[in-house]
């Protein structure tokens, strides 16, 4: 791929016509390449997020190359989060059906209505707890990655969290009355984390 100033400078001046006509298609291949035939449906996706991504910055690039080099950064995190969001749903629809297995109607009825619960209960949270529980529990970052997508500090990260299950303590054991949906997202938090 090979970005000069003149596809560079009208990038930055937003005609766009020339970077998807030569830079896209080999970003769109990096990303094929990446993603491998299974998840390969998802690469313009990927590419699409890098090239926003690389628009909402524009204004912080000093060169050709340093756009180059963003772009490709932007496409490799952007493929690697998905092929684990999609390792982490495989994992989870795998343990769903061992556990449909291993259990009867009666306990998978308990289980999805607790869950029901749960996620009534993190619905009602605060949209900054929210994006934490989608950020780490659902989507499976590490903290690094939570405070970069935030915009926090590591420690402020850390700190949202603890009081992320703080809060979802105190809401649960308010609206059952007892323990149980607690020590249910506790062991569903453990299996993800694993």
């Amino acid at each position: 791929m090979i970005i000069d100033n003149e596809k560079y400078r009208q990038f930055c001046n937003g005609n766009l016509d020339a970077f998807y006509r030569e830079v896209y298609p080999s970003l769109l291949s990096m990303a094929n390449r990446m993603l491998s035939p299974y998840y390969s449906y998802m690469a313009e996706d990927c590419v699409q997020e890098a090239v926003c991504s690389a628009w909402r910055n524009r204004e912080n690039f000093i060169s050709p190359s340093n756009l180059k080099s963003y772009l490709f950064a932007c496409v490799h995190n952007e493929a690697v989060n998905i092929l684990r969001k999609n390792t982490y749903k495989q994992k989870y629809h795998q343990e769903q059906n061992a556990l449909r297995i291993d259990l009867g109607v009666d306990e998978q009825y308990l289980i999805q209505e607790a869950l029901d619960t749960l996620y009534e209960v993190i619905g009602s949270l605060p949209e900054e707890y929210r994006n934490i529980f989608e950020l780490s529990y659902v989507k499976g970052l590490k903290n690094e990655e939570i405070a970069r997508e935030l915009n926090l500090s590591l420690s402020g990260t850390k700190k949202r969290k603890a009081r992320f299950l703080e809060l979802l303590r105190e809401k649960l054991s308010k609206h059952t009355g007892d323990t149980l949906l607690w020590m249910m997202f506790f062991q569903i938090c453990q299996r993800m984390a694993e």
